[in-house]
């Protein structure tokens, strides 16, 4: 079996025991492991010379996709704007199911959204239902509820 093409997707956090509670706790994530990191090609390979990383990996059950959260430490990093229309922003997108009962949980414990659940009128989305959700520091975690994936491929229930 080869490899699978992606590796992983990577956040960077401004408090990553917050994240770790959040991904854990509203969206079902699991801690797969964790490190705190300082060699120096870590300020090399990121641009931030003395950098110290603590990194939490984090996975769905039943999902190969890895989310990395890191803390960076002795940076001086700025909090960006991450607003869907600002050129550099990404989101990351899970496929829910009773996205509405999800949503309504996910306002009692707390969570944040841009809006209300919308239903997408146009293209493989058409039909279902969709929010966007902010994590601690503003990503955007689109929740969609659908039949197709992106590309058109018909999404298989759940047993």
């Amino acid at each position: 079996m080869s490899k699978p093409p992606v590796s992983h997707i990577g956040f960077s956090v401004s408090d990553l025991e917050r994240s770790r509670v959040f991904y854990r706790t509203l969206l079902g994530f699991e801690e797969v492991t964790s490190w705190t990191r300082s060699e120096p090609y870590i300020g090399e390979l990121t641009g931030n010379p003395g950098a110290v990383i603590h990194t939490a990996i984090m996975k769905l059950p039943d999902d190969p996709l890895l989310l990395e959260l890191v803390q960076y430490d002795r940076t001086d990093g700025r909090a960006i704007e991450p607003a869907s229309a600002n050129p550099g922003a990404a989101h990351l997108g899970l496929n829910v199911e009773n996205l509405d009962s999800l949503y309504a949980s996910l306002r009692e414990q707390g969570a944040d959204f841009v809006s209300s659940p919308v239903t997408p009128t146009v293209g493989p989305n058409a039909g279902g239902r969709a929010v966007l959700l902010l994590d601690p520091d503003g990503f955007r975690i689109e929740l969609v509820q659908t039949e197709r994936s992106l590309d058109g491929a018909r999404i298989p229930a759940s047993s």
